[in-house]
């Protein structure tokens, strides 16, 4: 076996982490970041926090409303915040 780092994973083959109803995610962590797919039904919204990294988030489908220093922004399909 290699002693290799470089991790070859299917996203079907996480399993979904239920952080309350209605929000899920699964997510792989390297040794410096993480990436999560995280699913949202209709009107769940998450208290507001902050990580000690940066967050990039890239939204599939549907709308995102995102509370970034005062301001509402909002993410649709297709679209990098």
């Amino acid at each position: 076996m290699s002693d290799s780092p470089v991790r070859h994973i299917s996203w079907e083959s996480l399993p979904k982490e239920e952080l309350k109803p209605g929000l899920s995610r699964n997510w792989v962590n390297g040794e410096k970041g993480m990436l999560a797919q995280v699913y949202f039904d209709k009107g769940v919204s998450v208290p507001k926090h902050s990580h000690e990294n940066e967050q990039i988030s890239h939204v599939l489908k549907g709308r995102l409303r995102f509370g970034v220093d005062g301001e509402t922004i909002e993410v649709g399909p297709g679209e990098i915040l």
